[in-house]
């Protein structure tokens, strides 16, 4: 803590949910050093939350495109060779760019985190539509 003991002015942690990053002594030394807690609301963090949006929801896209890929140029593999992960791992590393502070910054800016703007969660936000005939219990109950 003697970084934030160097910050004169408040500083704020923004946390999901998690009952295990909180307890009384974690609030209480954070209380002492003038540091808030900002809560993401359940459930939305692939929205809200700067890591998620910026980094792991592409990297999960890359390591999914190499999976498919090594599962095409091996169709007899049924499961993933170790001898072949470190490369895997190694060519998801260079195309993620693991180490850049932009996609950092960015995930802070499209979660309208900094700079503040709450506009930019609302455009991650489907549209929510209603399609009474997807239920299919109105045609259930005619056809029987």
């Amino acid at each position: 803590m003697d970084w934030a003991k160097s910050l004169p002015a408040k500083k704020v942690i923004i946390c999901d949910n998690l009952s295990s990053h909180l307890n009384v002594s974690v609030i209480e030394l954070c209380e002492c050093h003038n540091i808030q807690f900002v809560f993401i609301p359940s459930s939305s963090t692939h929205i809200t939350q700067p890591l998620d949006v910026a980094f792991f929801a592409p990297l999960k896209k890359v390591w999914r495109a190499i999976l498919l890929k090594y599962k095409m140029e091996n169709p007899n593999q049924t499961t993933l060779n170790k001898n072949h992960f470190p490369k895997l791992l190694h060519s998801l590393v260079d195309q993620v760019e693991i180490y850049s502070s932009k996609n950092i910054k960015s995930g802070f800016r499209e979660t309208g985190i900094y700079p503040f703007n709450p506009r930019e969660v609302l455009k991650r936000v489907p549209e929510y539509q209603e399609d009474v005939a997807s239920y299919g219990i109105d045609n259930a109950l005619l056809t029987t």
